[in-house]
């Protein structure tokens, strides 16, 4: 198993940091519009 140390954590969390874009827009609301006609059993 490979261990994480605090340096790597850190790295870690800086990289996603600086790769992390805030999206936009509603998600919940358009995958309502998205899927309103899609049932269970269809997926």
């Amino acid at each position: 198993m490979t261990s994480i140390s605090g340096d790597g954590v850190c790295h870690a969390a800086t990289k996603f940091m600086l790769l992390y874009e805030k999206g936009e827009g509603d998600y919940t609301k358009e995958r309502r519009d998205l899927f309103k006609d899609v049932t269970i059993e269809d997926m």
